[in-house]
């Protein structure tokens, strides 16, 4: 049996053949060459890491070709962690029995008060106003009884919901988890025809400086072709790390990452009318105000001395009305414990924080709010998107596979196309949220006095995220 690495190098037709745009490719391949090392009693070999690149950008390219790349983006969700046709060519050389559900994450181990705490947040919800799926099983019930199975942090201990954790297949059917994920889903807004054009102008070509060449053709204003230049530009700076050869440099801290390589993320939100960004570890105003929300509860919450900190923090500049977060990790291992742990328990928990906050600044329905978070971990990108589809849960969608950074020049283009439009469709979820808020402030107009704090008749009370208990530091004498 080759290296993993040979195997990925090797089959990449076969590779294209069993995968998807809703695989994990690293995840799936590598749980499956471990399987078939086991069988041949043979060590595997995962040292040297493998370029899963071409790979990618031929299931992307089949996709598209094949004109049901929005239907597999549905599907996604539901078949995201099946493998049966996969298993069932494969099941001679490679079991396919392991999962990510079995790794350790280093998660925070629930005290009893703790769990005492989770327990009275589900036993306060209404039955009435639960989310009640197809099959007629209420989704905040199943998800307490996964908070009472579960002794290490889990989203449902903040009542979050991510259809892809595979926690939840022990929990829900495929068809209820289909139902989960497509009920009032998010969608990502497109490039600008005018920006789909511009990019055209690269197809096909894989030499570096016909790239740099051709990027450099057009001139754009700053203020009057805003976008276009922010494309131009995050095309041009992308280009220029490979003729200092950056990326095979050692970068030394996550801020290097984020400064050099994902910087135009925050670069995108230069023309926003009303979004800013700021940088370095900065703190969540929404997960400080949430301390008042946790004291009207009949168990004392725990306490948190300070607010989560994040990598970039989207808030409007006068009113702080915070909308979105990122946060950064050095590794390009999307399944490593910092990976998995942001991405299914610091980002959404930021989120809701922000959620719940923009709801109590705000007239709108609950359900049409959303926050936004990007999850970074070294080349590798997810977006994740977090509204109240129904009930009380607050319901994460994010992309099954990750968009990877290019590493080389001949697929630069077809690699960067989607993150691109992923960082600008991000941007302009924010906008819209921020939009519809103001539309309809200006459709209540000038509140009224009175005891009833709030005449929006669709909203109640979400309970807040749970926030472990500090612990206690012994003083030096």
């Amino acid at each position: 049996i080759p290296t993993f690495s040979d195997f990925v190098k090797k089959n990449t037709d076969f590779l294209v053949k069993n995968s998807r745009i809703g695989d994990r490719l690293q995840d799936k391949w590598c749980n499956l060459y471990h399987g078939a090392c086991r069988v041949e009693g043979i060590k595997p070999n995962t040292t040297a890491k493998a370029d899963w690149s071409e790979v990618y950008v031929e299931v992307w390219k089949n996709a598209e070709e094949n004109d049901n790349f929005n239907d597999q983006q549905k599907q996604s969700n539901s078949e995201s962690n099946q493998e049966s046709t996969t298993s069932i060519s494969l099941s001679k050389t490679i079991p396919s029995n392991s999962t990510n559900s079995s790794k350790s994450t280093s998660r925070h181990t629930l005290s009893e008060t703790e769990q005492a705490y989770v327990n009275s947040l589900y036993q306060k919800l209404n039955d009435k106003k639960m989310w009640v799926l197809k099959s007629g099983r209420k989704v905040e019930k199943i998800m307490e009884e996964c908070a009472r199975d579960s002794k290490e942090e889990q989203g449902t201990h903040s009542m979050i919901i991510d259809p892809l954790d595979p926690v939840w297949e022990s929990y829900f059917t495929e068809d209820e988890l289909e139902e989960i994920s497509s009920t009032n889903p998010p969608q990502l807004p497109s490039l600008t025809p005018q920006m789909t054009e511009y990019l055209k102008k690269f197809d096909n070509l894989t030499d570096l400086d016909e790239l740099f060449d051709k990027a450099n053709e057009d001139k754009f204003n700053p203020k009057k072709d805003a976008d276009l230049y922010w494309l131009k530009q995050s095309i041009i700076n992308a280009l220029e790390l490979y003729y200092c050869n950056f990326l095979n440099k050692e970068v030394k801290s996550a801020s290097d990452l984020l400064h050099r390589i994902w910087r135009p993320v925050y670069l995108c939100f230069d023309q926003s009318p009303n979004i800013s960004v700021t940088s370095g570890e900065k703190t969540c105003y929404a997960s400080v105000r949430k301390r008042e929300t946790e004291r009207e509860v009949t168990i004392e919450a725990p306490r948190r001395f300070f607010g989560t900190r994040t990598d970039l923090l989207f808030y409007t500049q006068t009113t702080m009305r915070e909308i979105g977060t990122t946060e950064v990790g050095l590794r390009s291992i999307t399944e490593s414990n910092k990976s998995i742990n942001e991405l299914e328990l610091k980002v959404p928990k930021t989120m809701k924080d922000m959620l719940l906050r923009l709801i109590k600044l705000s007239s709108v329905n609950q359900n049409k709010i959303i926050t936004c978070g990007l999850n970074i971990s070294g080349l590798y990108l997810n977006q994740l998107v977090m509204n109240i589809p129904k009930g009380y849960v607050c319901r994460v969608s994010r992309f099954p596979v990750e968009l990877q950074y290019p590493e080389r020049s001949d697929n630069f283009i077809q690699l960067i196309k989607p993150i691109l439009t992923t960082i600008y469709g991000t941007r302009i979820q924010m906008e819209t949220t921020l939009k519809n808020i103001d539309i309809e402030r200006e459709k209540t107009g000038i509140l009224s006095y009175g005891f009833k704090k709030n005449s929006n008749n669709h909203n109640f009370p979400i309970p807040p995220c749970f926030t472990p208990i500090p612990t206690q530091r012994k003083r030096r004498i």
